[in-house]
């Protein structure tokens, strides 16, 4: 598994929602997207959740052969919450945390539909 931390391309933070109850083609637009950062050689930097927008935005990225990686809390990981085909999986303690360390990774941010998190 590669660290991020050895920096290729630009990393492009995207935040969009988890539920999987909303209007299909935001998961297809977060699925292009993905799939865009991946085949432009950047890392995909986002919440690290396996459903959803989310899910659609990490599938495409790593279908695409690109590098993922997901920053999540650690309770949301126990919850099984985390995507487990990732690049690069970092827990942290809690969501102040989780944001910090997002828009640390960022050289980029993109904001899709999502929820309240993603306020």
């Amino acid at each position: 598994m590669m660290s991020t931390d050895e920096r290729v391309g630009r990393h492009v933070l995207v935040f969009c929602a988890s539920s999987s109850a909303c209007d299909p083609a935001f998961h297809d637009a977060a699925a292009a997207l993905g799939e865009a950062i991946a085949r432009t050689g950047n890392t995909l930097v986002y919440g690290g959740g396996a459903v959803g927008s989310m899910g659609a935005l990490a599938d495409s990225a790593l279908a695409a052969g690109g590098r993922v990686l997901g920053i999540i809390p650690r309770f949301m990981r126990d919850l099984e919450w985390a995507h487990s085909g990732l690049t690069e999986l970092r827990l942290v303690d809690d969501m102040q945390q989780r944001k910090r360390e997002m828009l640390r990774m960022a050289d980029a941010i993109v904001t899709l539909p999502g929820g309240s998190g993603t306020f």
